[in-house]
């Protein structure tokens, strides 16, 4: 039991990270970013545009960071070997639901900062949740085949609206 702990804790410690450091960082950026798209005018909305589309372009690369980091843990040569017990995978949906708490408050700064534009951007964010959920389902029960079910590429799945 302490090999299979062990092999799940030390990755979801890395996607731990990788949200704190990549996706809340970028995300806060782009909160910030479109809040000074508010208030400018002129070339500096033009520059602060620009700014903000390789900011979602950033951040889709970390998503897809993230993307690879879970499919390694679910889809290695050891998750056969070390598949999900019932404690473990109580454990891993505690670690989960703490993940999704820090994303939520995320979501509502940005909500805050983005106004109107918010329920744009709440509808894509429920589907991309939903299709989260059903992918992260077919992983648990071992349904994943030759082709991914992820989420479309962040880039395409979120286009950004001035």
């Amino acid at each position: 039991m302490r090999i299979k702990k062990a092999y799940l804790v030390a990755p979801l410690k890395d996607i731990s990270k990788t949200l704190k450091e990549k996706l809340l960082v970028l995300g806060i950026k782009i909160a910030q970013k479109i809040q000074d798209l508010k208030e400018a005018v002129g070339l500096r909305a033009t520059v602060l545009k620009k700014q903000l589309q390789e900011l979602k372009g950033q951040l889709g690369e970390a998503a897809g960071t993230m993307k690879k980091k879970v499919l390694e843990l679910f889809l290695s040569r050891h998750s056969a070997q070390y598949g999900l017990s019932a404690d473990m995978f109580s454990e891993v949906s505690q670690n989960l639901a703490a993940l999704r708490k820090k994303l939520q408050s995320f979501l509502e700064k940005v909500q805050k900062l983005a106004g109107e534009k918010w329920v744009k951007m709440q509808e894509t964010i429920r589907e991309l949740r939903n299709e989260i959920k059903q992918s992260i389902r077919k992983l648990l029960q071992g349904k994943i085949g030759g082709e991914s079910t992820f989420a479309p590429d962040p880039m395409t799945a979120m286009p950004v609206q001035y």
